[in-house]
């Protein structure tokens, strides 16, 4: 073999050694990356470390002899349910759970649900609690949706069914799979509000808005369909589904009634508390969440509505 052979042999071995270095340094680089995403963004951040709290408390066994009753939804049900006045007031043979995330709609816990009972949450009864404009959402919360709510295994039918775009599909696959690609959102919310600490007061003025307007058929039509499907999830899981439409201060309550009349004739219970039709704008914050007297007289309302519900036998069909 000649010696400019043995030079090219050499040199190439030199390259496979420095490549195979670099990417080690880069495999290395990233799983720091990963872990420290997950140990640091909880510590920084009080939402994202509610929402683990919150979700590693779901999936524990519920006390003994006690009913479980999870509730899930977004920053509106954190905004009108006092929770500790709904634990007194169905009383202690029930325990009540929450998983509070923000921005979410019937999609994003219709998958959110179903990995949830994947992963060995055992409640008795889902109780869902979002906002008519949230139930028709045609979306999800984008990365942060399929970081924590979304099994991987479900990828394909969320591209299916809210018709993706491949890359977003993509992305929302490296979003399930990494912490750090799925909360990056979050560590840059972490860090705007390091730098501006009043940025939330403006964001939740900017996003106050309630959205195109929706008519009362809309919202049956399509919000039957999603509660339909959800109930059967909670179905095959031997848990009850009950859902629990927040009120808007601008929509009369007659505007839901169709829908809680459609999705009646699916087995669908659908609970229109609105305090005897005295939950009233001032009752609101900003318009859209209700501050803590609305929360107080809402929360009152929930409580006998809820009591009755739970309280039935549950078909046998669900057991």
């Amino acid at each position: 073999m000649s010696t400019g052979t043995l030079n090219k042999l050499e040199s190439d071995r030199r390259g496979i050694k420095w490549s195979l270095l670099f990417i080690g340094f880069l495999l290395a680089g990233g799983l720091v990356v990963e872990i420290g995403t997950r140990l640091l963004i909880p510590r920084m951040s009080q939402l994202e470390a509610r929402t683990v709290r919150e979700y590693q408390a779901v999936l524990q066994p519920p006390s003994h002899s006690r009913t479980l009753v999870l509730f899930v939804g977004n920053s509106l049900m954190n905004a009108g349910v006092q929770f500790d006045q709904l634990q007194r007031g169905l009383g202690p043979a029930i325990e009540v759970r929450r998983l509070l995330v923000e921005q979410t709609g019937s999609w994003d816990w219709f998958f959110g649900i179903r990995r949830l009972f994947a992963e060995g949450a055992k409640p008795a009864a889902i109780v869902l609690m979002i906002g008519h404009h949230d139930l028709i959402a045609t979306g999800v919360r984008g990365d942060y949706f399929a970081y924590r709510l979304m099994r991987t295994r479900d990828i394909f039918e969320v591209a299916s069914k809210l018709r993706l775009h491949p890359t977003v599909a993509a992305n929302m696959l490296a979003a399930n799979l990494s912490a750090f690609y799925g909360l990056r959102s979050e560590i840059r919310k972490v860090l705007l509000g390091r730098i501006m600490p009043d940025l939330p007061v403006l964001t939740r003025k900017l996003t106050a808005a309630s959205g195109r307007p929706i008519t009362a058929a809309e919202l049956a039509a399509v919000g039957s369909e999603r509660l339909k499907a959800l109930n059967a999830l909670a179905s095959e899981h031997q848990a009850r589904f009950i859902f629990v439409l927040i009120p808007d201060p601008l929509a009369k309550l007659d505007f839901a009634t169709p829908l809680q009349t459609a999705s009646s004739a699916d087995g669908v219970h659908v609970v229109l508390a609105s305090h005897n039709g005295q939950i009233l704008p001032t009752d609101y914050s900003d318009g859209h969440h209700m501050n803590e007297q609305g929360a107080a007289k809402y929360t009152d309302s929930l409580i006998p509505a809820l009591k009755e519900l739970l309280d039935e036998k549950q078909p046998a069909s669900a057991r």
